[in-house]
């Protein structure tokens, strides 16, 4: 399984990354867009987490991004500034998933795993 976390705040990016690999997980972090979407775009993630807040593009272009690639992405976003707004607009783009921070790391686990355990069964992607 392949994750990808995006987020502009190191420490915040460094805790979820941490988390997930003591876990068992294999994880690429990114503290910039751009630079993740040019490596999604390569090569796509089975689980991708991103915050919503961040520049040069935010989680919700990126968002869009990966739907135009990919529907089977299970993607995740969250942000520090709930809006509900922001999180309706997130829901209807695609996310599978919103939170605010802090994010409920054993939830997250959860949500890996069950997302690993359909990857496993489905090997087969829409967008290959």
């Amino acid at each position: 399984m392949r994750i990808m976390i995006i987020d502009d705040d190191p420490l915040s990016l460094k805790s979820l990354k941490n988390a997930l690999q003591l876990n068992g997980f294999s994880v690429d972090a990114y503290t910039d867009p751009t630079e993740a979407w040019a490596r999604y775009d390569v090569e796509p993630y089975d689980l991708v987490m991103t915050d919503i807040m961040m520049h040069p593009m935010d989680g919700i272009e990126l968002l869009r991004l990966i739907r135009q690639r990919s529907s089977r992405t299970c993607v995740i976003v969250f942000t520090g500034h709930h809006l509900e707004s922001v999180q309706k607009n997130a829901m209807s783009t695609g996310a599978d998933y919103y939170y605010t921070k802090p994010i409920p790391i054993e939830e997250i686990i959860s949500i890996v795993h069950g997302t690993r355990r359909l990857t496993e069964h489905n090997p087969k992607r829409d967008d290959q």
